[in-house]
């Protein structure tokens, strides 16, 4: 039943134009308040229902914490009502009742992103729908609830960088499609769900000699897998060979950062991380700069057979052994790897090398590479101007 609401005035009670919302709720209990006074341009009926659908809907989600506001009169019905109408901030999300699946599905198909990068948000539907964690049905509302449960999973499992990825990947999705802010409860729960934190590192696995190099470069294209729809398989023997040769991190290699410098001829890497990641470093080989997914190379090292212990960042690790044991001088290492100072002597010594250090170091690492070719063929004055691509064949 509709009932009035009305005011007691000069001793008469007089009509105010709004409704009483009498509604009991599973959550808070029974919630009894005057609406408000209406707007004269719309149907007072007609917004008292709207009034009334928000209640339960909030009902719905278990959302205390608006409920009580709305209970103890910290906040106007109409005032709630118009928070939301407005699909977020204070009181409830757009999109919260649609399906979780069909929604990032839809994102992830209009974004204009690499190919590589949507498979890798694909693969979240995947992976929570294989265990069981979501349907076709499950409402955005959900995940955070749902991200809870994959974390317990994951960290069970002592797979950090993985539930880190996804959630990554879902915050993006509330972020830049449906465009929730600082204010979002669904975003909020979302970022409460806390990163699994890495507490067991990986041991290093550089490679020592030009020997190993070439074994792996051999292992890593024995099996052709190819991209899993049907496309010509991936190359990865040049990725290798050119992140052994400029200890690049993996993130500025995936993200191709790097140019021919001007200057000098050598390579000039855009680094990010630091304020020492932007470099000049001797030019061997030449591989050209392209964004690039880790996922696949993550993959296929994780495949190779023999199994091997070596990863990506292994390579940068490669480089730095490599450069010390052809001759260069620490100092100038340490530049070529981005590194900051941790001593005063060390950024004393620490400079950028001139055109004539660059060129002898080039030098001495095409020499240490030549005294390691342990009965392969390398041509030697070819190196370092041929691609990473050539420069395999001529391994080989």
């Amino acid at each position: 039943m509709v009932t009035r609401a009305y005011n007691l005035k000069n001793g008469r009670l007089i009509e105010t134009g709004s409704f009483i919302l009498d509604i009991r709720t599973k959550t808070v209990g029974r919630i009894r308040k005057a609406t408000g006074i209406y707007p004269k341009q719309r149907s007072a009926l007609e917004i008292y229902e709207d009034v009334r659908l928000m209640v339960k809907d909030l009902d719905r989600s278990r959302d205390l914490i608006r409920l009580s506001l709305i209970k103890n009169g910290k906040v106007p019905l109409l005032e709630a009502l118009a928070d939301y109408k407005r699909g977020r901030l204070h009181f409830i999300e757009a999109n919260a009742n649609d399906s979780f699946v069909k929604t990032y599905r839809m994102w992830v198909e209009q974004s204009t992103r690499a190919a590589a990068t949507r498979r890798t948000r694909l693969a979240v539907i995947q992976r929570l729908t294989s265990f069981g964690f979501i349907t076709e049905d499950t409402a955005i509302r959900d995940i955070p609830d749902v991200l809870r449960r994959f974390r317990a999973r994951y960290d069970s499992a002592g797979k950090a960088v993985g539930f880190n990825q996804i959630r990554g990947c879902i915050i993006s999705f509330f972020r830049k499609h449906l465009g929730y802010d600082d204010d979002s409860m669904i975003l909020r729960q979302t970022t409460k769900v806390p990163l699994i934190r890495v507490t067991h590192r990986r041991d290093h696995h550089p490679l020592s000699s030009i020997s190993e190099l070439l074994q792996l470069l051999k292992s890593i294209n024995a099996k052709k897998l190819g991209d899993g729809r049907g496309g010509p398989p991936t190359d990865y023997r040049p990725w290798l060979l050119f992140m052994a040769l400029t200890g690049l991190r993996p993130t500025e290699f995936f993200a191709g950062l790097w140019e021919r410098d001007v200057a000098t001829g050598h390579l000039r890497v855009k680094g990010r991380k630091t304020a020492n990641a932007e470099r000049v470093i001797p030019h061997i080989v030449w591989l050209t700069p392209a964004t690039r997914s880790p996922h696949g190379l993550h993959q296929r090292f994780e495949t190779i057979s023999p199994p091997t212990p070596v990863r990506a960042r292994d390579l940068r690790r490669t480089a730095s052994i490599w450069y010390e044991a052809a001759g260069i001088p620490r100092s100038r290492v340490s530049y070529y790897m981005g590194h900051g100072a941790r001593e005063m002597t060390a950024l004393y010594q620490k400079k950028k090398p001139t055109q004539e250090e660059l060129d002898s170091d080039r030098e001495l690492i095409l020499a240490w590479i030549t005294s390691q070719k342990s009965g392969h063929s390398l041509k030697r004055k070819r190196v370092w101007s041929a691609s990473a691509t050539q420069f395999v064949a001529d391994l080989n």
